[in-house]
Formats: C-alpha cells, sequence, structure tokens
C-alpha cells in the first residue's frame, strides 16, 4: 500500500508539473507562487521515489533474511561462503545483511568470526571460538625457541601429507592419508597443550615422519609413472600397506598422551577424595 499510495502520488505530481510550469512562463502575476509550487512538487516526487525505494530494497533484504534464517536455523555456526551459495547471494552483500539483522536485533547474538569467514548465532558458541583463538595466542607467546621449531616442523610435515593427498588420486589411500594428517595434527596440538610431551617425540620426529615422507614421495612417484613393472607395482603395495601400519602406531603415540591425561585425570579425582573423606564430607 505504501508503494501504491506513493506512485499515486508522483502521478500526480507529473501531472500538475506542466500546468505550473505553463503558468509560470505565462503568468507575471502568480509566477513566484508557481515556483514555490513547482520546486514543492519536485519535492513530493523525490520523496516517494525515495520511499519507494526502501521499501522495494526491504522486501529484497526481507527475502534474503529469510533464506538465511532458513540455512541457520538448526545450526550454531555456518561458513559465509557456503551460506552465500545456500541463498545464491554475493558473499558481500550477506556480510552486509548479516550485520544488519544484528544490528536490528533480528539475529541478537549473531557474531563473525575471523575475517568475516564464519557466522555464529548465539553468544555461547562465540565464546567458545574466541577462548578458542585467546587460548592459542596465549600458547604462541608462551612458546619457547625450541617448542616454537617443533611446531614450525610438525606443521611442515602436515603440509606435506597434505600436499601428497592433493596429488594421489586413489581414493582410498586418500581418506587413509585424511586420517593420517589429522591424527598427525592432533599429536602436535596436544605437544603444544602440554610442551612436556615434546620428550617422547624422537623417534616419532627423526625417523617415523621423515621416513613417511619419502614413502609418499616414492608412491607418488611411481603412480605417476605411465609403465609399470611387477617389481613396481610390488612396491607400490607393500608402500600402500605400510601407511595402515604407519598411521596405527601415531594413533598408539596420540592414546599414550591422552592416556597419561587420563591418568592425571583420575590421579586428581583420587586425591579429591581422599581430602574430601579426611574433611568428613563424603563416607
Amino acid at each position: 500500500w505504501t508503494i501504491a499510495l506513493c506512485i499515486v502520488l508522483i502521478l500526480w505530481s507529473l501531472h500538475n508539473v506542466p500546468i505550473f510550469i505553463g503558468t509560470m512562463i505565462y503568468s507575471d502575476v502568480y509566477r513566484m507562487l508557481v515556483i514555490i509550487g513547482t520546486i514543492i512538487l519536485f519535492l513530493i516526487i523525490a520523496v516517494n521515489i525515495a520511499v519507494i525505494s526502501k521499501e522495494i530494497l526491504k522486501k529484497k533484504f526481507n527475502k534474503r533474511y529469510n533464506l538465511y534464517v532458513k540455512d541457520l536455523r538448526f545450526k550454531n555456526i555456518e561458513i559465509i561462503d557456503d551460506l552465500s551459495a545456500y541463498s545464491n547471494v554475493n558473499t558481500d552483500i550477506v556480510i552486509k545483511d548479516l550485520n544488519k539483522a544484528v544490528k536490528m536485533k533480528l539475529i541478537p547474538q549473531g557474531h563473525f568470526g575471523r575475517d568475516n569467514m564464519i557466522f555464529m548465532v548465539s553468544d555461547e558458541i562465540y565464546d567458545r571460538y574466541y577462548r578458542k583463538q585467546v587460548e592459542e595466542r596465549l600458547r604462541m607467546k608462551e612458546r619457547t625457541k625450541e617448542m616454537q621449531m617443533i611446531m614450525d616442523q610438525g606443521q611442515g610435515y602436515v603440509d606435506k601429507i597434505h600436499e601428497s593427498n592433493d596429488i594421489i588420486k586413489d581414493k582410498v589411500i586418500s581418506q587413509k592419508l585424511d586420517r593420517m594428517e589429522s591424527v598427525v595434527s592432533m599429536i602436535f596440538h596436544e605437544v603444544d597443550v602440554n610442551p612436556n610431551n615434546a620428550d617422547k617425540l624422537g623417534m616419532f620426529m627423526n625417523y617415523y615422519l621423515p621416513t613417511t615422507e619419502k614413502l609418499l614421495e616414492a608412491y607418488i612417484d611411481i603412480a605417476e609413472k605411465k609403465v609399470k613393472g611387477k617389481s613396481l607395482e610390488k612396491t607400490k603395495k607393500d608402500i600402500e600397506g605400510a601407511i595402515d601400519k604407519i598411521i596405527d602406531s601415531f594413533e598408539g603415540l596420540l592414546d599414550k598422551f591422552y592416556q597419561e591425561k587420563d591418568l592425571d585425570i583420575a590421579t586428581d579425582i583420587s586425591a579429591m577424595e581422599v581430602l574430601m573423606k579426611q574433611d568428613g564430607l563424603m563416607e
């Protein structure tokens, strides 16, 4: 109705503009009044065009917002690019719309992640995300030179596994390398959280990871050869079998870290129970 009323006012103004202009040209008596009237008519036209534009933009925003809500309804966090693809809206417009929705309290607890790459729909999720970032930054500040060197080497091996996975076309091997990359990343994360675990990385860093890198390079070299003999095929099969054993050994190392953590927790619980009994807080 607002748009319809504005259109009516614009048409009425346009209808009267020629009359006002004619009067202004041929009449000296009413010229000043007609000039004022003409200015008012143009102001009416401009204001109504602005109102129509605003209403159209509002309708378009509401249409896009409904798509965003449909995608976010059952999610706590969403990647902006995925939301853009789902709604078929440019990424910059999605970010602008979501900022507007937060300001208008349509998504009262909405937050953007770093570089506007992700969007979180609740304060709780944002706090968790932000807390992880803060903890990571604190750990980086507190790292010694030796620890930073270990983390840099570890990231280098993780990147190498990832690059090899991008080259290898075999889906089964690719899935195994995904698992390997994940395990290696978690091992270095545990070392970063608890630097005491760095002492247990001797063979892992000095032999297992370099050897794994060599095996992957050899597998890629064999896979890229157009002509393969029995010897090459056997070597390829041997490497594929070795990958499973390597992953198992890496998971074994990670499991040792978790077992020690569980032991520490169990010790803390036992000590607390003893103190509670001494204080008469439990039987």
